[in-house]
């Protein structure tokens, strides 16, 4: 009728009556009802059709196409959350060079269309990534998925068949000879056999449980019966911090112990050893790739200005870090086979395969198993160990000093609240009181902890500290820890900054920190929170870590009466876990761990270390290498002689090394940046020393002849980086 009227549905025929005339209705009007806009169009011509919704494409790229009402559904459900990229399928745009063929591209896949060409008119097959070689190369890629089918299927992979007719297992239906289901009879032996998963006889019990239940006429039966007696009594996972499962990471420990058969991917050497030699490998990648990173960042930050350049840094650090970096830490997985190529293989090498462990685990508790045992076994890289200090990170740092998991406390209403809000947060909280008495004229450095012994300060003036600090907490991210940078600082870096210096000036104990970083504050001398060099849990950390590296380069047995984890209730609670499960993990896992940070340090670390230094190294193709000379020298000589020849060259190539390195005070390397020119880089780097203490019984006490006198204030913290600078331009020659 020419108006422009909006009208709900229930009252849409009377008010539409009342404004245009009752004879109106017909002739074709539109309404918006709700959100949704509804044509109603009845012309006398269209009477009788069936009217078409119109549907629009997902805007998330998923390919359907759905009406309002659907796609509002749909949005909620659909997986895709970035429209994919655009591919262009054409024929090759140099005939000459990358001729066209009649083979469709494997990596392409099906939907590579067949295009005409345009001066012959003969169907040739099209591809989306002419310039790289694998998408030219058609029958090169189609023996590479041949060939990598058939490797998956030597190692257990395998193509799920649907069992159909006869091949059916009705596993509930009822059966005369047993009295019952064949589903009951699982139960039943899992109940009589409880470890059935380890038990040397286990495939003469599975032998003669499949024709008890009378399945040895179907196909594959064995492999079927292994399935559902998985399923009948399944896995337990541990879990790396609740203290009601250190149960279930004894036992496992425990198992792998026992396993009589070895690994056969490793030359039979002890599942346990291979297990935790990579535990310890991607504890020390933690600090190759960060080393990476920063090497990156700090040879392309100079020229980055603006935004956009800056955009650049990150992008190609991120790149440059996926291929030398973060991509190694995949193959380390596959290398050391906590990752297969296949969920059955995965069963059959950890739980109840014939070369299997007789694992409880899942994937998942593989790989959780060994996170926490190299830091419990303190086999662990120190950079991978002393690197957060907040609530939860504080909770995973005790492990070492531990040596068990953190166990909730009567009275505590989360796990580590003895230590982070008794012990840390108190000196958050100093942190937070004394910057609200700075002014303009007090000398402030900011110090925080980069990795283990390595310290970066910031100082500036008392009167600019909010600002100044705000910088140094973008700048110590963007250079130290890159992954948390781009994920959270990059997007507004200013508005980062602000909050983080609110959080600060709070006394809830939750400042104090850099995303775990623990800081401290000195000023005018006098040091406030966790002093990173004198700190009593940092010291006694370190000092945990060095025991045991000390030992094995003494090349010393682990003996229980001299090497126990011992309580220090003057810094840390009392352990509250079951001890009698801790003693029997360390008595039995102890040799193994000692084993596997030898075969880390003499055959994998060195070959990965020079890949990283040289700027065209392969580090993962150097893991690899690692891992396969394992493997052969295993194979080769017997697990037993190699571990001896192992522990022999780690005596003579790695523990004069360490053993002079513990010989010496404990050496802080300290980096300055001046805050007004943070991307000129630190502007002096120098030394500090502290004495090691708790290797005596071992070591013996350390020479300290050579070191200079250095004056102590009379209050902590005090004056302590100054004396210890004149003592050392005193005496340079000394260090």
């Amino acid at each position: 009728a020419g108006l422009s009227c909006k009208f709900s549905t229930t009252a849409l025929h009377a008010t539409f009556a009342a404004h245009c005339g009752p004879g109106a209705l017909g002739a074709g009007v539109t309404a918006v009802t709700d959100s949704l806009r509804l044509r109603v169009s009845t012309p006398a011509s269209s009477m009788g059709k069936k009217h078409r919704t119109k549907k629009d494409p997902c805007p998330k790229g998923c390919g359907g196409r759905f009406a309002a009402g659907p796609m509002v559904a749909h949005l909620k459900s659909c997986g895709r959350n970035t429209p994919p990229p655009s591919q262009t399928y054409t024929l090759s745009p140099d005939e000459d060079v990358w001729p066209n063929s009649e083979i469709r591209c494997v990596l392409c896949g099906g939907q590579a269309p067949m295009i005409a060409h345009p001066v012959t008119k003969k169907l040739f097959a099209s591809c989306a990534k002419w310039y790289d070689p694998r998408h030219r190369d058609r029958d090169a890629a189609r023996r590479a998925r041949n060939d990598s089918k058939a490797a998956r299927s030597a190692l257990g992979g395998h193509s799920m068949i649907q069992a159909r007719g006869d091949q059916i297992i009705e596993w509930r239906a009822r059966i005369e000879s047993l009295n019952g289901s064949r589903l009951d009879e699982l139960v039943a032996f899992t109940s009589e056999n409880q470890d059935w998963r380890t038990d040397d006889n286990r495939s003469v019990l599975l032998e003669a449980l499949a024709r008890r239940v009378e399945i040895t006429d179907k196909e594959g039966y064995y492999s079927r019966l292994e399935t559902r007696l998985g399923e009948v009594d399944p896995a337990d996972v541990p879990k790396l911090w609740g203290g009601t499962n250190y149960r279930e990471v004894c036992q496992s420990v425990q198992t792998l112990v026992r396993c009589p058969r070895g690994d056969p991917m490793f030359g039979r050497l002890p599942p346990l050893t291979t297990l935790l030699t990579f535990g310890t490998v991607e504890s020390s990648l933690l600090a190759l790739v960060d080393k990476e990173v920063r090497r990156i960042r700090a040879s392309m930050r100079k020229a980055a200005s603006g935004a956009a350049s800056r955009h650049v840094v990150r992008e190609r650090s991120r790149l440059s870090t996926n291929v030398r970096g973060l991509l190694i830490f995949d193959v380390n997985r596959r290398s050391a086979g906590v990752q297969t190529t296949s969920a059955l293989a995965q069963r059959r090498r950890w739980r109840d395969g014939p070369n299997g462990f007789g694992l409880r685990l899942k994937a998942e508790g593989v790989g959780l198993l060994a996170q926490c045992l190299p830091r419990q076994l303190r086999v662990a890289s120190p950079r991978a160990v002393k690197n957060l200090d907040c609530d939860f990170g504080g909770v995973a740092n005790n492990q070492p000093i531990y040596q068990g998991p953190n166990v909730k406390l009567d009275g505590e209403g989360l796990v580590g609240d003895a230590t982070t809000r008794e012990y840390s947060r108190p000196a958050n909280v100093g942190i937070a009181r004394v910057l609200q008495t700075l002014s303009s004229g007090d000398h402030v450095v900011l110090q925080v902890c980069c990795f283990g012994e390595e310290v970066v300060e910031y100082p500036t003036d008392g009167g600019t500290w909010r600002d100044d600090f705000g910088r140094a907490a973008v700048h110590f991210l963007a250079t130290y820890d890159a992954g948390v940078y781009d994920k959270h600082v990059a997007p507004n870096p200013r508005e980062w900054a602000r909050n983080w210096t609110r959080h600060l000036l709070e006394e809830d104990g939750c400042g104090g920190v850099i995303y775990g970083r623990p800081c401290s504050l000195v000023v005018n001398g006098e040091t406030y929170g966790r002093c990173p060099y004198t700190d009593p849990l940092f010291c006694l950390l370190a000092n945990s870590l060095d025991r045991t590296v000390c030992r094995v380069a003494l090349d010393l047995d682990y003996r229980w009466d001299r090497d126990q984890p011992r309580d220090d209730t003057s810094v840390l609670p009392a352990w509250a876990g079951n001890r009698d499960w801790r003693e029997a993990l360390l008595r039995a896992a102890t040799p193994h761990a000692d084993d596997a940070l030898r075969i880390a340090e003499v055959e994998i670390l060195p070959r990965v270390a020079a890949a990283f230094a040289d700027e065209d190294g392969d580090p993962c193709a150097a893991l690899r290498e690692g891992y396969a000379a394992v493997a052969l020298g295993a194979e080769t000589m017997g697990p037993g002689p190699y571990l001896a020849g192992v522990r022999q060259r780690y005596v003579d190539t790695v523990a004069p090394t360490v053993l002079e390195e513990l010989g010496r005070a404990r050496r802080f390397v300290i980096e300055t940046y001046n805050v007004h020119d943070l991307d000129a880089g630190p502007v002096s780097t120098r030394y500090r020393f502290e004495p090691r203490t708790g290797l005596d019984d071992l070591l013996g006490a350390p020479d300290t002849s050579r070191l200079p006198p250095v004056p102590r204030a009379s209050s902590p913290g005090r004056g302590g980086v100054d004396a210890l600078t004149s003592a050392l331009a005193a005496s340079p020659s000394n260090f």
